[in-house]
């Protein structure tokens, strides 16, 4: 469905004819040019005007001559502008970017919106929009997810007759009404702030009745037999497999903070290194790494991005358990080691015996302290909340130095 024409709101501005003038003083509008060439076709917007002596450019300006009315389309607004306007209830604005796919964590207030979120956003982006299902419980930290939206409408999927289909290589299963939880709708007040000056007014109401039709309290629920995508964080291209391996783009500056802290040349052990969002880096620095992983899939992507980087040399691979790894390196001189599985890694601290430990954990925020006690013996420890996950977890950082 072409939405272009979906919302078409009017605005009037002063204008001036686009002379040199040192006093003109142009209006700065937000997503709007001071200067419009009238013969041009804009994306966002078109032109209205009834004075035929204009020049092919005015100047938009405080203490114009002429006033012209710009309208306004459905390219020129922000989703969180358009979703926050069609629906009654407060919508999600936030979520997280992994290369060219965006990761929502619906609530249940949100499920019977879920594919209008993913064509806005598609729209809006281009990436695939996918929402993740239930909590994290896979040994290897990935979620489950569901498509919402993409290159695939839902409009286009005869869900009523077809389970699965193919597209581009890629398998979508569909399951309908019956194959899933029905969805509980609540009340929920409206309590958001207006991010916008939008009103339904400015909606052609044909084409809103049709999109609601069309993409609202829809009773199935896509899976994708396989996602993969690349991105650049910390100056290093990485290719991921999202359906098999975990990633969070919100660790990108944590991340860079500690590869900032450990110094070129030094001996580095990852216990979980995942498709190596720590490993690349450092090597690029300079570092020789120890890496490790038990999910196959998430070695395979690190072997990728060695490939991708061009990188040859200063690391060795292991996919095996945590434990059974530690144990295996114990003679050997390591500066750091990172042990990031937030869920279990204060339990491998007693396979480290040298060097400067950085282990990441969940805990309250209440009860932080005593249960680093509790698990290590450290009365005072050296402890850094990295973010908050839920109101009742939060990720730190133990940083321990054995070396003392």
């Amino acid at each position: 469905m072409n939405l272009l024409n979906l919302i078409e709101k009017v605005v009037s501005f002063k204008c001036k004819q686009a002379a040199p003038s040192k006093s003109i003083k142009l209006s700065k509008v937000y997503r709007i040019p001071s200067i419009i060439n009238l013969r041009k076709n804009y994306p966002t917007f078109r032109v209205e005007h009834n004075f035929s002596d204009l020049n092919t450019q005015i100047l938009l300006c405080d203490s114009g001559e002429h006033e012209i009315v710009l309208i306004l389309n459905y390219n020129f607004f922000h989703y969180s502008e358009i979703i926050n306007t069609i629906c009654d209830i407060p919508m999600p604005v936030s979520y997280e970017t992994v290369g060219d796919v965006i990761h929502f964590n619906l609530n249940v207030e949100h499920l019977p919106y879920k594919y209008l979120i993913g064509k806005i956003l598609y729209d809006k982006t281009g990436c695939t929009v996918i929402n993740k299902l239930g909590n994290i419980k896979s040994t290897f930290r990935y979620y489950d997810f569901e498509y919402i939206g993409g290159k695939v409408d839902i409009n286009s999927l005869n869900y009523n007759n077809e389970k699965e289909v193919n597209i581009d290589g890629t398998k979508y299963t569909i399951y309908k009404e019956e194959d899933i939880v029905d969805i509980k709708e609540r009340e929920c007040k409206n309590t958001c702030k207006s991010y916008t000056t939008l009103s339904k007014d400015d909606f052609n109401k044909e084409l809103l009745d049709l999109l609601i039709k069309d993409y609202c309290n829809k009773k199935i629920l896509i899976k994708m037999d396989k996602l993969e995508t690349t991105l650049i964080q910390n100056d290093v291209k990485f290719f991921i497999d999202l359906k098999n391996v975990y990633w969070c783009s919100k660790l990108q500056e944590e991340r860079r903070k500690l590869i900032n802290e450990i110094d070129s040349k030094s001996v580095v052990c990852d216990a979980f290194c995942g498709a190596g969002p720590m490993v690349i880096p450092l090597l690029k620095k300079g570092c020789q790494v120890y890496c490790n992983d038990l999910n196959e899939k998430a070695i395979n992507c690190l072997k990728i991005n060695l490939k991708i980087n061009k990188i040859e040399e200063g690391f060795n691979i292991e996919n095996q358990d945590a434990k059974v790894f530690l144990k295996n390196i114990q003679n050997v001189k390591i500066d750091h080691y990172i042990l990031n599985l937030p869920e279990y890694s204060i339990d491998y601290l007693k396979y480290i015996n040298q060097g400067k430990v950085h282990c990441y954990f969940f805990s309250n925020e209440n009860d932080v302290k005593n249960y680093v006690f509790v698990k290590t013996g450290i009365i005072n420890p050296n402890i850094r909340l990295i973010r908050k996950v839920s109101p009742s977890k939060n990720v730190y950082k133990l940083f321990i130095n054995l070396n003392k």
